[in-house]
């Protein structure tokens, strides 16, 4: 069995340079062969994503899929990152959420 080795980058505050870091390190593993998966806690338009995924690629190294947290399936973000041929997993998507009740509905 072959072991996997993971690196994770977090911070709690925006802005930090997870991303940046994250690409930068990228670019050193593309040399040595590793496959990258994403992983973020929320996706909704889908931009973060979609830089991250072309940044990846153009580096040269391979791209097996992305992961999140919640996918706010009311936004476009998932569509498009699916149409990009990406597999995209989703660990809860939020289908939709009422301001006025709080209530929040999750697909099946």
């Amino acid at each position: 069995m072959k072991k996997t080795k993971t690196i994770c980058f977090a911070n709690n505050k925006g802005g930090s340079g997870k991303s940046t870091t994250c690409s930068n390190v990228g670019y050193g593993l593309r040399e040595l062969g590793y496959k990258v998966l994403l992983i973020d806690d929320f996706l909704a338009n889908g931009k973060a994503l979609e830089g991250l995924a072309e940044l990846v690629t153009k580096s040269g190294a391979e791209l097996v899929g992305a992961g999140v947290v919640i996918e706010k399936g009311f936004q476009v973000g998932g569509d498009i990152i699916r149409s990009k041929g990406i597999h995209l997993e989703s660990l809860a998507i939020v289908e939709s959420m009422d301001e006025k009740t709080g209530e929040v509905v999750f697909r099946d």
